[in-house]
């Protein structure tokens, strides 16, 4: 296989970073010659037998693992924060934090966020042309007409982006508020705050409930907990069949 695909199968990152770390010259391959390195990303190893290092170390492929968290609002979404603000890896036990996670949700929303160590998995569940979708419940001030839901679903243009939901309907009318449930396919950044706010619509809270067919309303802000088997073979099987 791929030298790529191999370090993402010894959890070492997403398909971008480990070839990073191909091309900064920090993994190296022990053959007939002793350890050399390995500078294409095209390099093919035995996934059984090879040797791989990185940095030194060692690495081989890890049984995969896979864990669902509630991340609160204030948590960045980054395995580091140059910043010093609280980071999801601090919501994970210390055996869990060489897991990443798999997308993002921006510092002011709330939801469900995956981490894995399948680099291969992670990369698909992560491109759009696997089908994916993400639904959240976004509470607005004020009444959402179903003008403005046809208008998120048609799309709107800012910034040279079109940005447009898949599904959108309203949850319920509370006095002032409107609590609207939204389903992305290929999200761009801030994409459901952008599309709100060039509808004049002020985002109260954006909460992400669900990544395909995973979802659990009584997972508590900040904790985290496994997949079952039975979630991560749903997961496998909502991807688009023709890139499974």
């Amino acid at each position: 296989m791929r030298i790529n695909r191999f370090l993402a199968l010894c959890g070492m990152g997403s398909r971008r970073e480990v070839e990073s770390l191909v091309l900064e010259g920090r993994v190296t391959l022990r053959g007939l010659g002793g350890i050399s390195p390995i500078s294409s990303l095209s390099t093919q190893v035995d996934a059984e037998w090879a040797e791989v290092f990185v940095d030194g170390e060692r690495v081989r492929p890890r049984k995969k693992r896979f864990i669902l968290l509630y991340k609160p609002v204030g948590v960045v979404t980054t395995k580091k924060d140059p910043l010093r603000r609280p980071i999801v890896m601090d919501l994970l036990r210390k055996t869990d934090r060489d897991l990443f996670p798999v997308g993002r949700l921006d510092i002011d929303s709330e939801g469900l966020l995956l981490f894995t160590n399948d680099g291969e998995l992670a990369q698909r569940i992560a491109h759009p042309k696997h089908g994916l979708t993400k639904r959240y419940e976004v509470e607005v001030i004020g009444s959402v007409h179903k003008e403005i839901l046809d208008r998120m679903k048609a799309g709107i243009r800012d910034e040279g982006e079109m940005l447009k939901v898949r599904e959108a309907r309203q949850v319920r009318k509370h006095g002032k508020k409107t609590t609207i449930s939204l389903v992305l396919g290929r999200g761009k950044k801030r994409e459901i705050r952008r599309l709100c706010k060039r509808l004049g619509l002020k985002v109260l809270r954006l909460k992400r409930v669900a990544i395909g067919p995973l979802e659990d309303p009584w997972l508590e802000r900040g904790r985290c907990r496994p997949l079952k088997d039975a979630e991560i073979e749903a997961l496998r099987l909502s991807l688009n069949p023709k890139q499974r």
